[in-house]
């Protein structure tokens, strides 16, 4: 938090620590206020709960760490300036609003919130698809993930305006969740997933490198992961999205949805521990050779 380093990457992360910050005192108001029957807008302090959580926390901190992860793992162009600076600062005062508004809002008031929100979220998604839409075509199967989410970004905004034109659909009992399996495993999973297969193989490379040792050079990223290991499980990932979002209006599908989405997170893990596992063989080896060369 104190440190001197400046930057787009640096403001959206503290923003998104203050999100986050929010979101925990609002979700224990919340139960409080529940537990003890205070006859507060429970529906109204909900819907600002998960605004600060989905916008103010978990959206800032994605476009924070995609504004220094896409240009350097997708060989993609920086983001616009005004849109790296502008973002998280306009989410949050788009949200301070809405919460000095909350209680006495009204449904169009609460309407143009909740679009107005998804609008900033789905320029961000319209810029990061052109930024990656610069690079040659690639299977990388993180690449697929990061659309899959800009995608879903986008969907969010389109299925929100949908529900606001059309009263009607939303208040079907799935409105409210169609949104939350987009945003949360449309979005955020895949985001996280396709983060997870750049950042945890660089950082082993890199540490390796560093360790240096006798016996050659250290393990490649493609090496610590392979790409059809990485492949597979997005397109398990995807089948699971696909699925979970067709079970929101054909509940016989949720089991099966639900055993995907369980297949694709425990594959994601076994990639990962294989990733840690060549990482320790290869450290283990070098301090090895180092006690070798000792004696």
């Amino acid at each position: 938090w104190r440190t001197p380093a400046r930057g787009p990457t640096l403001v959206a992360l503290r923003i998104a620590l203050f999100g986050l910050s929010v979101t925990a005192v609002l979700g224990i108001a919340l139960a409080t206020g529940i537990g003890h029957d205070a006859g507060w807008p429970v529906q109204a302090f909900t819907d600002l709960h998960a605004a600060w959580g989905l916008g103010g926390w978990a959206l800032i901190l994605l476009a924070g760490v995609s504004y220094a992860v896409v240009p350097m793992f997708y060989l993609a162009p920086g983001y616009p300036a005004w849109l790296a600076r502008g973002l998280p600062l306009l989410t949050l005062a788009l949200l301070l609003a809405w919460s000095a508004r909350f209680a006495a809002a009204d449904e169009t008031e609460g309407s143009i919130f909740l679009l107005a929100g998804f609008g900033l979220g789905s320029l961000f998604a319209a810029a990061t698809l052109r930024l990656q839409g610069r690079r040659r075509k690639s299977g990388d199967a993180s690449l697929l993930f990061m659309r899959t989410a800009m995608l879903s970004l986008l969907a969010l905004f389109a299925s929100a305006l949908l529900f606001v034109l059309l009263p009607g659909l939303r208040l079907e009992p799935g409105a409210a969740v169609w949104l939350g399996v987009l945003a949360l495993v449309g979005v955020f999973v895949s985001a996280i997933n396709g983060m997870l297969y750049k950042i945890v193989p660089f950082l082993g490379w890199l540490h390796l490198k560093n360790l240096g040792g006798p016996r050659g050079p250290a393990p490649t990223m493609r090496q610590m992961i392979p790409a059809r290991a990485m492949r597979g499980q997005c397109f398990l990932h995807l089948a699971a999205l696909s699925m979970l979002l067709a079970a929101v209006w054909l509940p016989a599908l949720a089991r099966p949805a639900g055993l995907l989405f369980l297949l694709s997170s425990a594959w994601l893990g076994w990639n990962l521990y294989a990733a840690a596992a060549i990482f320790r063989d290869f450290r283990n080896r070098i301090r090895a050779d180092a006690g070798d060369r000792r004696w």
